[in-house]
This record gives structure tokens, C-alpha cells and sequence, in this order.
């Protein structure tokens, strides 16, 4: 298991905010995905709640196909998980957390009323062990059931929401 406690406090820097940055950030973590042989991938999550259940939300190729997962709060404090559900269609999973995080705020779930191409939005990921990096991009477009966003991504960013205000 890694530990990435080090290279979070080194990387963690006091910044302004908008308040959609601020709920990424505070709800973001970093998922530590292993394969049977031992192999890492590195992925990010949001910790929310939503009808009195806490539950991390990623992208489904962050975690299908591997065998342990973990996730690492701000603190650096790390906690087993567990898959409950994937979608590999609409690229969604759901891990279970035993029991509820210290360090990391979780976000009541609210759906978006209405989705603007142009409105701003912003995420908080893990890209190249950057641990804890907020982004902001605009919507560029919506098409059937899919936002189109224009916005920075590498690798380890997968599975951050993305946030408006």
C-alpha cells in the first residue's frame, strides 16, 4: 500500500477558492487501485452523502479490474474500501466506505437544474502525483445525454466530479 502523505503536504498550497472549487477540494480523494500482482493505478473520487448513506463516487475504469482499493484522505490517512457498484456504460462506480471519513467533507448530492454551455465549472484530481490540484473549464456542449467539457485532464484525474457553482 502507498503512502502518500509526504507528497500530499508538500503538494497541498493555501489558494483562493471559488465555493465549487472549495466543495471538489474539501470532498476530494485520491483512490489507490491494486491488481492481484500488485500493480497501482491511481485514480480520484468524491466523498458524499445522499438519504443518510457516505459513499465515494469515481469513474468505473478507475476501479474495474482490480482487486484491493484504498483511499487516501488530505490528512494522508488511508482507509480500505469497497466496490458496490459499476457502470461500465455510463463510466460510474460506487465504493463503499466502512466508516466515515475524518478529514474529508462529504457533499450533499444535488443534481443541476439546468446545464449551460458556457456556465463555469471545476473539479479537484490527482493528475502526475499532484495530489490534491484544483482545475476550472466551461461546459463547451451537450450532446444527448453527455456534457462536453473544456477543461485540463491527465492521467489520475479520472473520476473527479465536476462542480458548478
Amino acid at each position: 500500500m502507498t503512502n502518500h502523505k509526504e507528497a500530499i503536504t508538500t503538494t497541498l498550497t493555501t489558494q483562493t477558492c471559488t465555493h465549487s472549487q472549495t466543495r471538489g477540494l474539501r470532498s476530494s480523494v485520491i483512490i489507490s487501485s491494486y491488481t492481484e500482482k500488485g500493480n497501482l493505478s491511481i485514480g480520484s473520487g468524491n466523498y458524499f452523502h445522499i438519504h443518510g448513506h457516505r459513499f465515494i463516487l469515481t469513474a468505473a475504469h478507475v476501479v474495474d479490474g482490480f482487486k484491493e482499493f484504498f483511499v487516501t484522505e488530505r490528512s494522508g490517512d488511508v482507509h480500505v474500501v469497497e466496490v458496490m457498484h459499476i457502470d461500465n456504460f455510463r463510466d460510474i462506480a460506487i465504493l463503499k466506505i466502512p466508516t466515515p471519513l475524518k478529514f474529508t467533507k462529504p457533499i450533499d448530492y444535488r443534481p443541476a437544474k439546468r446545464v449551460q454551455v458556457g456556465k463555469e465549472v471545476s473539479y479537484c484530481g490527482h493528475p502526475n502525483q499532484m495530489y490534491f490540484t484544483s482545475y476550472h473549464g466551461r461546459i463547451s456542449g451537450l450532446n444527448n445525454q453527455y456534457i462536453i467539457v473544456d477543461t485540463f485532464a491527465w492521467p489520475g484525474s479520472s473520476g473527479s466530479v465536476i462542480f458548478n457553482e
